[in-house]
This record gives structure tokens, C-alpha cells and sequence, in this order.
């Protein structure tokens, strides 16, 4: 299927006319300033036709009807008057997704592409208008104007806005019904008005999630965190990449906003401000860059004074904006989030972040720890969150799974939900589950590079200390399950020099990119995927490191000393990865290890209960063993 695309041409004349309704419906100044806001005009209409492009990107990843798409890439197509009402709506009011009238936009339809069904278009667009409106919400210079709307959204609008939203996400529907809900109550007195819902600033983005899955503990304890009571002024949401760490800081941030009317007056935020560094987006259709809007501290600034009003802010010096904003901070409580730190360049943001005022508090989505902040881990989601994730997805997308498959879709995704989204993505584009599988089990697959493939290059440099971390992950991805560091220290042959191991191994904990339980460490199934397609690589390395494998088991494990039923009980927890060792050694036909570990470990095997497995590598062995004498 052919991927939907607009020309030059027609992405330009889309532009214009969303300018030209931005001139009709913006007061001078206010325009005047919204210009003021970019370098020049020419950014301004830059970034108007780039969120365009970007709808587009979004859009493919679920509407790949060849019909649809070559309809809407017809240019009499966007000249359709109800077609450029939608845009209006959108480009001036991308806070309401209100439904333009149905039956003259399907008539518009049915006129304009009789080949295709008019439902079938009109779900389209309203689904393109979303994206488009998500896009124009993301765009910093515009988020003034679209704040502003809100906040003078009356009741009655809002309750119209209500009754005419379509599929709009749960938490803005959730904040208008609040706003609607405030008719019910007794009237004023005669002469008083009734006072405006008041709402924090802010420029959060739409959710790009229907519904919020899981991390309900996680939530907590970043809401309970930003307390004004607690003293941590910066909170940290850090794993591995995919892993929620951006959705869960939106989710607490519009916790703040629509619970603003019913929390107490010291728990609410009066602004809130999002920035973003993301480079790159996952979709399925692979890995696409996009604008990054967060590159230095220069553009937090930036956004803090547009969001707060404080446009002196990036007009002033650059030795006097750092006073201006402590100033502007100082005067409200605030909310600000910094997601993506590890792609932000500049030194200078931490020691902001170490030194905001009383009155602020920072949420950073990292995949690396730092030191200034306290630390909420994401780990992936637990098999009942996650199966709940592959569900909602699979409804949504309109994909259907059996229960065994979605298990093994969540096993091989370790509970990951921007692997789970993604996997569903594929299924709702005619992948077949079988195929899915066999790509989340690829090194080169674009999920698993997504999510590792930055982070492991961090210890793929020349240091003695980035070299001894890549060594330990490599390391740790021969294991079937989990592993002491002791044992790894073995493997990765650090000898007696236990500091060296030690420090290699909290910095693949900074980097995400192993999970810590007591002394035992462990890879996430799509982190062992990618590091076991590196150790393929590096051929020296993995010769160097199964030689080491072979002997730690064949040496240290099947040498311990347990003849008692207690003692046995004590090397169970190493039993998976024995059994990931003799697979191994079937794999790679090495027989005489098999059958020399199976003698040291028969008792093992029998009293802890594995008797089937004892029975099928004994069986194996003896075969192989036969045929080789035989030969």
C-alpha cells in the first residue's frame, strides 16, 4: 500500500490558509506578537507547514487505504469548504476538536470522491484533524494563544464542547465535564456573576495514549513528590527507552490540571510547562526524526516566558534572562518538564535545575540517572498491566489476538509499552503475529534499536571504563535469566579487581540498561536481543567471554558442594541459566561439556523436580555421544 503524501503545492496552500484564518481571528497586537515570537515570518509559516508534515507522518502509521490515500491527495480535495472548515477549526481552536456539521461534510464528500465511501473519509479526516491539532499544539510560539482559549472557555461552551467532542481523549473530556458540572450547583445571589473556572497555565501536549495504562504506585509517589511539602525540587523518571517515562510525566501533569478545582489551594499549580528534546519518534513505519524543540537552556527560557506571559524574558540579554526568569518562577508555583534530558546538550541546564526557586518543581524524563534529583525507576509493565496495554491497543487499532499470543507477545516485549504499542501497530497494518515475534527477536529490527541503540553507544568508546561496561552487558546477555556479580565479574574475566566490576556495572544501571534485584542483575528480553546482535559482532570478545561461560559452569556451579536437600534448594535460582548452557552446548555440539555437567548436576536436577528436562538433555547427550564413537 502506497504511503499517504501531500505535494509542496498543496502542503503550501494548506499553510497559507491556516495563516490567513490566524490573521481573521487574532486582535493585532496579539498577532503581532505571535509573529514577534519566531525569528521571522518566514519560521513562523516554517512551523505551521512542518506541523502539517509531521500530521501526515502520524496519520500513515494507521491509514493505509490505498482509496482513502489517493483521495486526499487530491488538491480539489482540500479546497472542499467543509473540508477547510475542519481546518479552521483546527488551526484556530486545536482545544476543542469540535465536529463540523456531518451530513453537509459527507454531501461535500460524496460530490468530491464518489469511489470511496463518505464514512470512510469522514472517519479519515477527523482522525487527520487530530493529528494535525496535536501537531499545532506542539508548536511553543502558538501555545499562548491556544492557553488563552481555554481559559476563557465559558460553561456554556464548554458544554456544548462536551456534546459535540468525538473520541476525545479521557483527560480533556474529563476537564470540561468539571467545568459543566459547576451548572448543577446552587445559583449566586442576585447581582453576583459566577466566577471563571480557574485553570493553571499551560502548554502540555494531547497524550498521544487513549487510555493510561498501569504505574499507579508510579504516579503516586511523582504526584506525592511534588508536594509542597516534600524538599526535592527535581523528580527523575528514568529507563529504558520505551518504557513510559514521558507518558507517565504527562499523566502527573494533567493530574494537576484537572484536579485543579478540587485540590487544595498549596498542592496547585499555577503554570505548568512542558519542553521536549525528543529527536526521533517510533511508528510503524519505522524510526522518523522530528524537530527538536529542547536543544540548550536558551529554549527553556524561551518557554518558560511564553507560557507565563513574560515575553521580556528572551527580549532581554542573555547575562540578565536568568534573573528575569527566578523573577517570573518565583511568582507563581510552577510545574515544569524537562523530557529527553539525555539529548540536551548543555551543561548549564542541570545546574538550573539544582537551583529553581522554592515556588518550582522539575519533572526530568531520562534514560540516564543523574545526581541532583530524586529517582522514580520505570521498569516494564507487569504482565497484568501489560496484557491490558496489548488489549486496549488490539481494540482500538480493530486487531484481534488470541490469549496465547498475547502472553507471548507481552514475554517478548517485556512488558515494554511502546513495544506492545508498536507490536499491535504492525498487526493493525496486516503483519502476522509469527512475523511481529520474529522482528522483536531481531537485533536490526527498528523497536530494538530504538529503544538501545543510543544508549549502548555511550559505552561504545575508547575508555578503560565505557570498555569494561560494554564487556559486562555482553556478558550478562549469555545468561538465560539473571546473574551475581560475582559471576559476571567471572565471565567478563575482571579477576580479583572487583572495583573495576562494580563501577561497570552502575554505570549500565545510569544508562538503564540493566535491572538491579539484591545481588542479581538482569536484561529486559529486548535489551538481551540487542546485546546478543552486538556480542555477534564482536567475534574475539564472544570466543573470550563463552570460554569464561564454560568454565564458571563447569567449574564454579557444578563444583559447589551441595549434597543436602537445604543445600540443593540454594542453586535452584541458577537452574534457568543452566539450562540456557546446556542448550548451548547442544547448539554448538559441544557434547563433552554437556554430559560432563549433566553427571556434575544429576542430583540437582532430580530433587529440585526437573525431571523432564534432565531426561531430554541425558537423551541427547547419550545419543550424540554414541553416534561420535560410532564414527
Amino acid at each position: 500500500m502506497s504511503a499517504f503524501s501531500l505535494s509542496d503545492k498543496i502542503l503550501t496552500k494548506i499553510t497559507d490558509f491556516a495563516i490567513d484564518n490566524l490573521n481573521k481571528v487574532l486582535p493585532g497586537q496579539q498577532l503581532r506578537d505571535l509573529i514577534g515570537a519566531f525569528h521571522s515570518k518566514a519560521e513562523y509559516w516554517a512551523a505551521l507547514k512542518n506541523a502539517l508534515q509531521r500530521a501526515v507522518q502520524r496519520f500513515n502509521a494507521q491509514h493505509t487505504d490505498t482509496e482513502v490515500v489517493a483521495a486526499l491527495e487530491q488538491e480539489k480535495f482540500w479546497e472542499l469548504p467543509g473540508v477547510q472548515a475542519v481546518l479552521r477549526e483546527v488551526i484556530t481552536r486545536p482545544s476543542s476538536y469540535l465536529e463540523p456539521e456531518r451530513a453537509q461534510l459527507i454531501q461535500a464528500f460524496a460530490e468530491a470522491v464518489p469511489n470511496v465511501s463518505s464514512a470512510q473519509m469522514y472517519d479519515a479526516l477527523q482522525f487527520f484533524s487530530k493529528c494535525l491539532a496535536d501537531e499545532v499544539l506542539n508548536i511553543p510560539q502558538l501555545a499562548p494563544i491556544y492557553s488563552a482559549q481555554m481559559h476563557k472557555v465559558s460553561l456554556d461552551q464548554g458544554q456544548q464542547i462536551v456534546e459535540a467532542v468525538v473520541g476525545m481523549r479521557n483527560d480533556s473530556r474529563n476537564l470540561l465535564e468539571t467545568l459543566t458540572s459547576q451548572q448543577t450547583k446552587p445559583a449566586l445571589p442576585s447581582g453576583a456573576t459566577q466566577p471563571a473556572p480557574a485553570l493553571p497555565k499551560n502548554n502540555l501536549p494531547r497524550p498521544d495514549y487513549s487510555v493510561f495504562v498501569g504505574r499507579e504506585q508510579e504516579k503516586a509517589k511523582v504526584i506525592e513528590r511534588l508536594s509542597p511539602k516534600k524538599q526535592n525540587g527535581v523528580i527523575t523518571i528514568d529507563g529504558v527507552g520505551g518504557v513510559g517515562k514521558s507518558a507517565l510525566a504527562l499523566e502527573a501533569a494533567y493530574y494537576f490540571v484537572n484536579n485543579y478545582p478540587t485540590l487544595p489551594e498549596a498542592e496547585r499549580f499555577e503554570a505548568i510547562i512542558w519542553t521536549s528534546a525528543k529527536q526521533k519518534v517510533l511508528t510503524a513505519d519505522g524510526i522518523r526524526s522530528r524537530p527538536q524543540i529542547l536543544r540548550n537552556l536558551e529554549d527553556i527560557y524561551t518557554a518558560i516566558s511564553i507560557t507565563l506571559g513574560h515575553e521580556n524574558i528572551i527580549r532581554a540579554k542573555a547575562e540578565e534572562q536568568a534573573a528575569l526568569v527566578t523573577a517570573a518562577l518565583s511568582e507563581r508555583r510552577t510545574l515544569l518538564i524537562v523530557d529527553n534530558l539525555e539529548t540536551v546538550d548543555d551543561e548549564n541546564l542541570l545546574e538550573f535545575l539544582q537551583e529553581l526557586p522554592l515556588t518550582a518543581k522539575a519533572i526530568v524524563t531520562t534514560r540516564h540517572r543523574i545526581d541532583v534529583a530524586y529517582p522514580v525507576r520505570l521498569f516494564g509493565l507487569p504482565e497484568k498491566d501489560g496484557l491490558a496495554l496489548i488489549q486496549g491497543e488490539c481494540i482500538e487499532k480493530n486487531v484481534s489476538i488470541n490469549p496465547d499470543d498475547a502472553k507471548e507477545l507481552y514475554k517478548r516485549t517485556g512488558g515494554l509499552p511502546l513495544a506492545i504499542v508498536w507490536s499491535v501497530g504492525l498487526l493493525g497494518c496486516s503483519h502476522s503475529v509469527k512475523s511481529v515475534l520474529a522482528k522483536l527477536g531481531s537485533p536490526a529490527s527498528d523497536i530494538v534499536k530504538f529503544c538501545f541503540e543510543a544508549s549502548v553507544e555511550a559505552i561504545r568508546g575508547d575508555t578503560a571504563e565505557n570498555q569494561n561496561a560494554y564487556k559486562l552487558l555482553l556478558a550478562l546477555s549469555l545468561f538465560a535469566k539473571d546473574a551475581t556479580r560475582e559471576a559476571l565479574g567471572y565471565v567478563a574475566d575482571f579477576g580479583e579487581d572487583e572495583i573495576s566490576r562494580d563501577d561497570a556495572l552502575v554505570t549500565l544501571e545510569k544508562l538503564s540498561l540493566i535491572n538491579k534485584s539484591g545481588n542479581r542483575f538482569s536484561l529486559l528480553p529486548l535489551t538481551k536481543v540487542f546485546a546478543a546482535g552486538e556480542l555477534e559482532k564482536e567475534h574475539t570478545l564472544k570466543n573470550e567471554l563463552l570460554e569464561n561461560w564454560d568454565r564458571f559452569f563447569l567449574g564454579i556451579v557444578s563444583n559447589t558442594k551441595a549434597q543436602t536437600y537445604q543445600e540443593l534448594t540454594q542453586l535452584e535460582v541458577e537452574i534457568p541459566n543452566m539450562l540456557g548452557f546446556m542448550n548451548q552446548c547442544v547448539t554448538n555440539d559441544n557434547i563433552d561439556d554437556l554430559a560432563t555437567f549433566l553427571l556434575k548436576n544429576t542430583a540437582l536436577f532430580w530433587f529440585r523436580g526437573y525431571w523432564l528436562e534432565r531426561g531430554y538433555y541425558l537423551r541427547i547427550a547419550y545419543e550424540r555421544l554414541i553416534t561420535k564413537v560410532g564414527s
